[in-house]
């Protein structure tokens, strides 16, 4: 998916959302939910691919924003000429680990890793203060100049609550970025956040002991 302007990123936004309704549609019930897991498991293990080589880290350091903030960042690759991704971490929260640049060949791409604010490497750690989405989306502008010399990303990645901060970033931003990867698509709506913390949610009714321990 590219982005080159506002009226093609909303569209980027409702067909993610569209998705996400077609998937809620399949998961109704219990017994299909369980079904439809367990072909999903099945499917994945019948082709595994490994993930790539651990490429060196070219760059890495800390990135002052606003308010105090902090930002731990670090590029990994083989040759500073390469196209460069942004990864976003989920969670929110959760930061960003090495692992996460082997998803991309290093043979073609540098990678950006970034812990979000109040995240991972981050300063201050667990702050949550002065940290909203506007906020974080403004750090990513940062860190593409600091980084990238101010060259649009050629592409962002985004996985779980970094799904919906690609959006967020891409419809403030389309000019700032070429293209756009959303795994496991979350927009942090009420009805998915219920899906997953709710005692009659879709992960309680998947794994009700683990869901047990969590709450």
């Amino acid at each position: 998916l590219t982005s080159s302007d506002s009226a093609g990123v909303d569209m980027m936004m409702r067909v993610a959302l569209a998705s996400l309704s077609v998937a809620s549609a399949f998961v109704t019930t219990a017994p299909r939910r369980e079904v439809l897991m367990a072909k999903r498991v099945d499917a994945a293990g019948e082709e595994k691919r490994s993930l790539h080589p651990l490429a060196d880290v070219l760059e890495k350091g800390y990135l002052p924003v606003s308010d105090g903030h902090e930002i731990f960042y670090e590029v990994r690759g083989r040759r500073p000429d390469l196209p460069m991704a942004l990864w976003l971490h989920g969670g929110p929260g959760a930061g960003c680990f090495p692992n996460h640049a082997r998803f991309c060949d290093p043979k073609k791409w540098r990678v950006a890793l970034v812990d979000q604010r109040g995240c991972g490497r981050s300063r201050p750690t667990g702050d949550v203060s002065a940290n909203t989405t506007p906020l974080l989306v403004d750090d990513l502008e940062a860190l593409r100049h600091a980084v990238n010399d101010g060259e649009p990303w050629a592409c962002v990645v985004g996985g779980s609550w970094g799904s919906t901060l690609a959006l967020a970033y891409a419809q403030a931003h389309p000019s700032s970025l070429r293209a756009i990867v959303l795994r496991g698509v979350c927009a942090m709506r009420t009805r998915e956040i219920r899906w997953l913390f709710s005692p009659s949610g879709g992960a309680a009714a998947i794994a009700p002991h683990a869901w047990k321990r969590f709450a």
